[in-house]
Parts: structure tokens; C-alpha cells; sequence
């Protein structure tokens, strides 16, 4: 299925709002290509750092000494990129996020090149002749040693188009797990998801002038292609579509029914798991195959969150019908209600956060390197008094607020570094200030609403930091815990 322009325009958005927002500070900076994996976690950081003159302990530890120690404690060497990717800066684009996902599979060193859909820079639209994203740049100079060596080898390939670069991986990285088959099978099972995506999209995306019929009628080709996956996921031994192992028909699908799974009963009131086991089954397996979960993935606060706003761009004009309205009360009361079980110490809807240890260690390292690396734009948008989206999150605009919002975001981010589990401890200089540990607070409590996954971080890591951001402002607001 070609990418098709207008197909783009309703999924390409911004889908938490304007993208020079919170998730501003992951454009500037090339953040998302590195590996949280290349770090170890260190202990006790606040109870080390001193002042050299007073040999005092230094507590918050200041952002240049965080930074030195991710940096330092970057003890493995990074493999040098093969590939580069170039994608959507917010990560919610379903043909980057299908090659995203199978870079990720096939575990090639790639650097990520963020484009801004909604100001593409003219070096993007003159390399790129469609100037959409997806696209990549194979370094075939790099990958040529596994090659006949008599073969000519051109120094870069650039590949656009999600289907002909799934092609082209495989091409280029014949040793990694094969995505794309010229198979009876693959293709019938690709021609469902075609039309899946196909009905879905005219189910989805309706406009007002539809008759009750035409509506009707797109829900029932909607279901009935629904059901056709859902036998279609049922119909080989296996946890994935075509069997035991994951290929490119499960790139191509995931993007789609990741979103409707979780927006679809806010927006739409349909479950498209409810009496498809198929369906749910493939979903069990994809949350929890590691290269998806831990970094591609979307999560539910975040759909939810998104999905109001959604809806006033796409379902409602200067007049939404009383429909319209219903389901953005539907999405703004999921919205608060998963934002409420953020501080829970146990996996829930709204904390996705793995038990396994190592797992658990990465996913940590991972949401403090983002927080040390993007303090400034995080420190920015918490504080905003102008917001252009999420204008009900109760931003702290108090005078001092940028500086409090600083200290806290410097004692959390050493709680994160640290060895033990405990909540990060109160600074003193807002533990003396009833004012200003209720500023920090309120501040905590922004960021944990805005933060947004996968743009922002993998849903393991957000999990963990939405938590710790909770758990620190209820004890900011109590001074539970002082230094």
C-alpha cells in the first residue's frame, strides 16, 4: 500500500499538540539514536558529589555534573551506523513507525534524523522527491564487506516508500531476521491488512455530510474487516501473523491497531478486541517483543490523552455535534483517570513498567538520560503560561517557578541515577518553603501529563518517570522526606 498524501495528512499531526512544546527539545537534539543499554547505573550520586571549596555535600547535584556522569559512565563502545532514518519528530507516524520498528528488529546501528512535518527543511525536500518521510540512507560503504568484493559498491543508497524500504533492508542486511516474502501466503495476508487499514481509515475519518447509511454501512466493513485479521491472526501456529516469527506484515499492522486499540472506545465507543481473541492474542505478543515495547510503542495515557484533541481537529469545526462533544468528555475523564494511577508501585493501564531488573535498570537510565540531556525545553513547557495544547494541565506559572521547577528536576534526576528505590528526596531549599515545595509540585505533576510516549521516551521509561514524578510531588506537598 502506497503512502498515500491525504491518508498522511490525518495521522502525520502533532498528535499531543504543537510540537515546539514539551516534545520541542527532542527535535533539537538527536536524542533518540542513542542507547540507554550503553550506561551504568551508578550509586548514591547526591551523597558523592562535593563543593571543592567547602567540601560540603552539594545537594541537588548541578545539571553539568549529571550530565559528566551519564557521559562517564558511558563505559561501552557504540557501534558506528549502517543506516540512517529519517522520520517524523513525534513519532506517531505509522509508515516511519513500521521501518522504526524493523530497524529496531533487525538490530542495525542507526542514527535517527528527526524531520519536522510541519516546516521540512529544503535540504529534506531536494534529497527526498516525494519529501515525505519515511526514508533511509543505506551506507553501503560500510556494509560492503559482507559483499563480493568485485561488486561495485556505491557510498550511500537512499530509499523512500515504507514498503520498498522493508525491501531494501532485507536486501542490504541479508544475515538479519527476513521481513518481506515472495510467498501465497504473505501476500493474501497483506491484501487483509489493506483493506483493514482501507476501511478502518473511511470508518475513522468521516465527515459530516454522511447519511446515518453511509455510516452504518463503513462500521460494518470496518468490523468485518476486523474479523477477517482476526481470523487471519488465528490462522498459523504461532504468536505472530504469519507463524512463530515476526515479519514485515506485523510491522505493517501494528501501527494501525495499536491506535484504534486504545482511541477507537473513546472516540468511536468500539472495542476492537471484544470478541477477536485472534487480535488479542497478536497483541500479547507484540507488547511483549522487545524491540516494539521497549522504545516503538505507544501507550495508553498518551492515546488518551491525544484523542480530544483529535477530535477537535478532525470531528467538531466551529459547531461540534453532541456527539462529537460526548466523546471528548469520554477521552478527557480516561485521560484524568489514567493520569491518577500514574504513582502506583505495581504495572497498571497507565505505568507501564517492566519487572524484569535489567529491563527495568535500562528503561530507568533511559528516562533520566532524557530529563539530564532536555532540562531547559522540559523546565520551559512546565512552566508556560501560553500553552498551545493541554491548556488544562495546571501549568506553574508562579514567579520563581522556572528556578523550583530546576532544583526538583535535579534532585529527581539523582534519585534516578541512584541505587535505591526510594523517592527523591526534598531539596532543602524547597523543604524550608511551603511556597515553593507547592510550586515544584505543580510543576512535577505538569511534566507527568505532558510527558508523551514514544515521543518523548519508550513506555517502560515514561513509566517510570511519570511514577517518580508523582510519587516526588505528593512528598514535595507533604516534605515527606528531607535532606
Amino acid at each position: 500500500m502506497k503512502e498515500c498524501s491525504a491518508m498522511r495528512g490525518l495521522v502525520l499531526l502533532a498528535l499531543l499538540g504543537n510540537v515546539n512544546s514539551f516534545s520541542s527539545f527532542i527535535q533539537s537534539k538527536n536524542i533518540f539514536q542513542d542507547s540507554a543499554s550503553s550506561f551504568r547505573r551508578v550509586g548514591h550520586l547526591f551523597s558523592t558529589v562535593e563543593d571543592a571549596a567547602t567540601k560540603t555535600i552539594v545537594y541537588p547535584p548541578s545539571w553539568e555534573d549529571l550530565y559528566g556522569l551519564i557521559e562517564s559512565t558511558n563505559n561501552l563502545e557504540e557501534k558506528k551506523p549502517l543506516l540512517t532514518l529519517y522520520r517524523d519528530t513525534n513519532g506517531w507516524c505509522p509508515f516511519c513507525e513500521r521501518v522504526w520498528l524493523i530497524t529496531r528488529v533487525k538490530n542495525i546501528p542507526c542514527q535517527e534524523v528527526l524531520v519536522n512535518l510541519k516546516d521540512k527543511p529544503a535540504w529534506f525536500t531536494s534529497m527526498v522527491p516525494t519529501g515525505l518521510v519515511p526514508a533511509v540512507l543505506i551506507h553501503e560503504d560500510l556494509t560492503a564487506e559482507s559483499k563480493d568484493a568485485s561488486e561495485p559498491v556505491s557510498e550511500r543508497k537512499l530509499v523512500w516508500e515504507s514498503l520498498d524500504i522493508m525491501k531494501a533492508l532485507d536486501q542490504a542486511f541479508p544475515d538479519s531476521p527476513r521481513m518481506v516474502y515472495d510467498s501465497r501466503e504473505y501476500e493474501e495476508a497483506a491484501e487483509i491488512l489493506n483493506t483493514m487499514s482501507s476501511d478502518g481509515f473511511k470508518f475513522v475519518y468521516q465527515n459530516s455530510s454522511l447519511s446515518n447509511a453511509d455510516k452504518i454501512e463503513r462500521k460494518m466493513a470496518f468490523n468485518t474487516a476486523l474479523d477477517n485479521v482476526d481470523s487471519l491472526m488465528k490462522k498459523y501456529p504461532g504468536s505472530f501473523i504469519l507463524g512463530k516469527e515476526f515479519t514485515g506484515l506485523d510491522a505493517i499492522a501494528v501501527p494501525m491497531l495499536e491506535r484504534w486499540r486504545h482511541q477507537l472506545p473513546l472516540s468511536n465507543e468500539l472495542d476492537i478486541l471484544a470478541g477477536r481473541d485472534g487480535i488479542s492474542a497478536w497483541f500479547d505478543a507484540m507488547d511483549s517483543f522487545a524491540p516494539y515495547k521497549e522504545r516503538v510503542a505507544g501507550d495508553k495515557y498518551s492515546w488518551s490523552a491525544v484523542t480530544s484533541f483529535f477530535l477537535k481537529i478532525f470531528g467538531s469545526g466551529s459547531d461540534p455535534s453532541a456527539e462529537t462533544l460526548a466523546a471528548m468528555e469520554r477521552a478527557e475523564k480516561a485521560t484524568v483517570e489514567l493520569m491518577s494511577g500514574f504513582s502506583s508501585q505495581v504495572p497498571t493501564e497507565a505505568v507501564v513498567v517492566t519487572t524484569d531488573i535489567d529491563s527495568q535498570k535500562k528503561a530507568t537510565l533511559e528516562a533520566a538520560k532524557r530529563l539530564i540531556l532536555n532540562h531547559n525545553a522540559v523546565i520551559a513547557d512546565c512552566t508556560n503560561p501560553d500553552p498551545k495544547t493541554q491548556a488544562d494541565l495546571n501549568r506553574a506559572t508562579d514567579d520563581g517557578a522556572a528556578e523550583v521547577a530546576d532544583i526538583a528536576l535535579r534532585a529527581l534526576a539523582a534519585s534516578l541515577l541512584n541505587d535505591d528505590s526510594s523517592v527523591a528526596q526534598v531539596p532543602p531549599e524547597l523543604a524550608e518553603s511551603t511556597e515553593k515545595s507547592e510550586v515544584a509540585a505543580k510543576a512535577m505533576r505538569v511534566i507527568a501529563g505532558r510527558l508523551c510516549v514514544p515521543r518523548d521516551m519508550g513506555a517502560p521509561a515514561a513509566g517510570i518517570l511519570r511514577r517518580e514524578l508523582m510519587l516526588f510531588a505528593d512528598c514535595l506537598n507533604s516534605k515527606c522526606v528531607q535532606v
